[in-house]
């Protein structure tokens, strides 16, 4: 008759099924970091679909975000504004294209 086993030794199944669960939900993870972002705002939290894979605002909380906040990550206002959340995504007001300094606060003086 065989031994039973010891309280130190653990059951044979457990290792593999432990390492095959880390496993799964290793690569769900890793999918859902490169396929979604998830944004906080006034209203909670939602999901939305990246446009293209990366791990790029993966999370992002834009409570207290300005234009200038949003024109900084390109990725995640292309997807917010593709799956119609555009009223969430306030715009930078249209500014000319000033390439000397001189005409640029000609332009800013006369506002």
């Amino acid at each position: 008759m065989s031994e039973p086993a010891s309280e130190n030794e653990a059951p044979r199944g457990k290792p593999m099924r432990n390492f095959l669960f880390g496993l799964i939900f290793g690569w769900i993870s890793l999918t859902a970091v490169y396929q979604f972002h998830l944004v906080r705002n006034e209203d909670g939290f939602m999901v939305v679909p990246k446009q293209t894979a990366s791990v790029a605002s993966t999370y992002a909380d834009t409570r207290e975000w300005t234009a200038l906040d949003w024109s900084n990550h390109p990725q995640l206002k292309q997807s917010m504004i593709a799956h119609g959340h555009s009223d969430l995504v306030p715009s930078l007001p249209d500014l000319p294209n000033l390439d000397l300094p001189q005409e640029w606060w000609k332009w800013w003086e006369s506002k």
